[in-house]
């Protein structure tokens, strides 16, 4: 009965057959990639893996203003009028950065016709850019979609791209090649736009407001610098890689990423049901519960993080078996995953910085952070150390912005002390299961520290796993976000 209540909420429930959908989607994404680090060559993999990180890069070049358009929508979404003319605005600003970025785009190739020639840019350019604008047009109708909540476009677009890729890979194999990917990828996020087009809830009027685009422009760029400023901690990283280290290096680099950044969506995916509750309570809560509150839901958070890193890390034997080619980023993929386990660590502590508006401060962390990053890794190239030392450079930039964000947190603690919050946080719990992660990158041992990491923290952080069960069935109870 219990298992046939489960299903049926799940069924009823908008926000569970969403999170299946992205779930789903992730899931794809990632089985996607390993078929395509199968049959792609080394070198061509590393051609793909470029390409995506160019596509991050030009996720920002619409100057943050899908960030001020959500902000602005979401208040004034019951005035239609006004929400029509913040609507047009938006997406006439939007078509102007891509004409600009169509120009700059052809100009970079007329006057510079070997850029990035390691990585072929040229032969991929005009995807890459018409991915690029059709993704970030994408993105504003998913913030106009999610304000009047049209569910099942967004689990559309969601599900669309990973579903034709796999769909294209089981049918081509070993023949398919990089340019296959990309025609794949246009086409459904094409569909996608098309989709948003259709029915929208905000009519579309080609009229200018002078002053609300400078609002838009203004604010965006302010939350683009916090948003994008976090982001770059990683892409600083796997961006030296590719300009320091050869094609084949990078290749190798960029699947290690990848294959960490499944417990660092996943757990994203989470963070959208339980952010706005911990805004909420960190900016409303008494001073006296809000440590109860915080060291509740940061063991919540940081427990199923731990528990997703922990568990891929169990998948890596399978890896050298499938994967033989690709040994050589395993120390990487162990230093990601230490990375990840210690940034999930400072996550309530950045809402609690958020929601007393810190949130450039917490940009100026990220940046140190990077700075470091940069600095270590020009260093670690200089002494012709292989592409892991990064990963390493990344571990500790991480560290420095876990540091400085706990540390500026304690101004609105009352009675915590930055080496109280260090010991409560980083404790013999994790601090054990890391060195044997550590080891295993030190000695290159692929499977005994492995699933010692892997079988300690389990052993040792029982409770912490008992209230990940308790906190999954009650979401699953509820009909509802907002009572989560």
């Amino acid at each position: 009965m219990a298992l046939l209540k489960i299903i049926k909420n799940t069924v009823v429930n908008s926000t569970m057959q969403y999170a299946l959908v992205s779930y789903s989607s992730f899931a794809l994404s990632f089985i996607n990639t390993f078929l395509l680090a199968k049959y792609f060559s080394i070198f061509d993999f590393g051609i793909y893996g470029f390409i995506t990180l160019c596509l991050q890069y030009l996720a920002y070049s619409n100057f943050g203003i899908s960030y001020s358009y959500v902000n602005n929508l979401s208040i004034r979404k019951h005035n239609k009028e006004l929400a029509s003319v913040i609507n047009s605005n938006v997406f006439i600003l939007n078509s102007i950065f891509s004409l600009v970025l169509v120009l700059l785009g052809g100009l970079t190739l007329i006057l510079f016709p070997d850029f990035l020639g390691k990585y072929n840019y040229s032969e991929h350019s005009f995807y890459i850019i018409a991915i690029a604008i059709i993704i970030n047009f994408n993105v504003l109708y998913i913030k106009l979609y999610r304000v009047f909540l049209n569910i099942y476009k967004l689990m559309y677009q969601l599900l669309i791209t990973p579903l034709s890729l796999f769909l294209m890979i089981l049918f081509l194999g070993e023949s398919v090649q990089v340019k296959d990917v990309l025609i794949v990828i246009l086409l459904s996020r094409f569909s996608a736009f098309l989709l948003f087009l259709n029915s929208m809830p905000l009519k579309v009027e080609f009229k200018i407001n002078i002053k609300l685009v400078k609002i838009l422009i203004v604010k965006g760029v302010r939350l683009l610098f916090y948003n994008a400023s976090l982001g770059f901690i990683a892409l600083s990283a796997i961006t030296l890689v590719s300009v320091l280290f050869c094609v084949e290096d990078f290749s190798q680099f960029k699947l290690a990423f990848t294959i960490s950044g499944m417990a660092t969506l996943i757990a994203a995916s989470f963070e959208t049901l339980i952010y706005p509750k911990i805004l909420n309570k960190v900016t409303y809560i008494k001073s006296n519960d809000l440590l109860k509150f915080i060291d509740y839901s940061n063991s919540i958070y940081v427990s199923i993080v731990n528990l997703l890193n922990f568990s891929i890390l169990c998948a890596l034997p399978l890896l050298v078996y499938i994967f033989p080619k690709y040994v050589p980023m395993l120390d990487s993929l162990k230093l990601f995953i230490v990375a990840n386990i210690l940034m999930s660590y400072a996550y309530v502590y950045k809402v609690i910085l958020i929601s007393r508006k810190d949130e450039i401060l917490l940009a100026i962390y990220a940046l140190s952070s990077i700075v470091l990053i940069v600095a270590l890794s020009l260093f670690f190239s200089m002494l012709s150390l292989p592409f892991s030392y990064v990963a390493l450079s990344f571990i500790l930039g991480t560290i420095l912005f876990v540091l400085l964000t706990m540390k500026r947190s304690i101004f609105y603690l009352k009675n915590e002390e930055l080496y109280s919050i260090i010991k409560k946080n980083f404790n013999l719990r994790i601090v054990i299961p890391i060195l044997f992660i550590l080891f295993s990158a030190l000695y290159h041992d692929n499977l005994y520290s492995l699933f010692l990491a892997f079988g300690t923290y389990i052993l040792i952080n029982v409770k912490s796993l008992d209230r990940i069960i308790k906190a999954f069935k009650r979401l699953i109870g509820e009909k509802s976000l907002l009572d989560f």
